[in-house]
């Protein structure tokens, strides 16, 4: 069956938005996620972008909810990582997201 989105919907939430598929509600985006797959009405998707999709959005909360919990004061990689691990997001994720804030450094425990 070809799974075409026939709705984008803003959220109340800031930056988030609601996908729908065939007219069903299908899974919520960021808004980073919503511009790089250009995501838009109309385009059909198959499941294997569907899982990349949401894949992606998880990264992405895990990534603001570290760039909100770093907002507050300096914290350690360690401190990052745990925080992550209590807002449950998947263990596999957490390195991709550590290194993207070594990277921007964001995390400096030098």
């Amino acid at each position: 069956m070809v799974k075409k989105i026939t709705m984008i919907q803003t959220q109340k939430k800031a930056g988030r938005f609601n996908i729908y598929i065939n007219d069903k509600y299908a899974f919520p985006v960021s808004e980073s996620v919503l511009i790089k797959y250009r995501l838009h009405k109309g385009q059909e998707l198959d499941e294997n972008l569907i899982e990349e999709i949401k894949l992606a959005d998880d990264i992405s909360k895990g990534y603001n909810a570290a760039l909100n919990y770093l907002s507050y004061q300096l914290r350690t990689r360690k401190e990052v990582e745990d925080k992550l691990r209590s807002l449950d997001i998947h263990e596999d994720y957490i390195p991709e997201i550590i290194n993207k804030l070594i990277d921007l450094d964001l995390i400096n425990d030098k």
